[in-house]
């Protein structure tokens, strides 16, 4: 069964005066030189769709980041790493989120175990990556990603920031230049562009087949085709992403299958016949001309050196659509 969450899967703010929890951060100071800032998140044009569900992540926003450093007074040792925005308020009904200069489009970042991080203008301990060590030293990481919040009617996003620095203490990292922001005049355009309901919940039965047909491990059968169906206008650029919804199988291009049957999975293949790397963008057009066709195919796949047990096959993905 393949689920789209065309959108659903698949973010930044206002300079206010550096206030971060931290206690107020008064002055610059150089007790916590860090490696990764300023950082910026840079994406070009972001193509949303308009039938984008509230509370989606924007396909094709979510980046990673990581943070190191070491503070040298004593008094920031074992204390938390926090990261928030300045002079803005939640999203009402949205963890985490906070809202840019953009209508309809959010910002939210996460620490390394993907929980959001809540708290503004002081922060909290809640808006916190980890801790510093005994030392002083620290690696923190994360995701920042952008979320939509409403009605996208698209502008350019400025101002859209997050503070660092050692909570409650008044310092921030890396002797001030301290901020994680949106590259500024990172622009949005809606675009009207949506997966054809037919295809959104589809499933796709392979034929009954006999064990006796794989040779070996990497060998396959069955290979059935299946197609996505957009309604979309001229002129967008598209990309998608296939994620198992069954489990890992060991094999990148391989969907885990949760079935009866064990040492068997299912392979999905682009237009080409070339095998699709699980939980990476693939580029399908980079100009459409209107509503627009993708075929795949899907076959079984053998797993492993060691025996297969007869049974049923049973394995899903979810497809996640960027439109650019």
């Amino acid at each position: 069964m393949f689920k789209s969450e065309s959108g659903r899967r698949s973010v930044f703010r206002i300079l206010i005066p550096l206030m971060i929890t931290l206690g107020a951060a008064t002055a610059a100071r150089a007790d916590c030189p860090t490696t990764g800032l300023p950082a910026t998140f840079t994406y070009g044009t972001i193509a949303v769709s308009n039938t984008l569900a509230v509370g989606t992540v924007i396909p094709g926003t979510v980046q990673s980041f990581t943070l190191s450093g070491k503070c040298s007074a004593p008094n920031l040792a074992n204390q938390p790493v926090v990261a928030c925005p300045s002079g803005v308020t939640a999203v009402t009904g949205m963890t985490g989120v906070y809202p840019t200069n953009v209508a309809g489009v959010g910002m939210r970042m996460r620490d390394s175990k993907g929980t959001p991080l809540v708290g503004t203008g002081y922060c909290s301990t809640t808006s916190s990556l980890g801790n510093t060590a005994a030392d002083g030293s620290f690696t923190v990481s994360g995701t920042f990603e952008l979320v939509a919040t409403g009605s996208i009617q698209g502008g350019t996003i400025s101002g859209a920031l997050y503070n660092t620095g050692i909570l409650n203490t008044g310092v921030t990292l890396n002797n001030g230049n301290s901020n994680m922001s949106v590259a500024s005049g990172t622009a949005i355009r809606p675009v009207t562009c949506s997966v054809d309901p037919a295809s959104a919940n589809q499933r796709v039965p392979l034929a009954t087949v006999s064990p006796t047909m794989f040779a070996g491990a990497g060998s396959t059968a069955a290979t059935t085709p299946f197609s996505i169906n957009l309604v979309c206008q001229a002129g967008v650029n598209v990309a998608v992403t296939f994620s198992s919804a069954t489990g890992t199988s060991g094999v990148p291009t391989v969907l885990a299958s949760n079935g009866t049957a064990t040492g068997i999975g299912v392979q999905l293949l682009n237009a080409l016949n070339t095998p699709i790397t699980l939980d990476s963008p693939l580029l399908l057009t980079s100009a459409t001309t209107g509503n627009t066709s993708f075929q795949f195919f899907a076959q079984y796949y053998r797993l492993g050196a060691t025996g297969m047990t007869p049974g049923r096959v049973n394995a899903a993905a979810i497809f996640t659509m960027n439109y650019q």
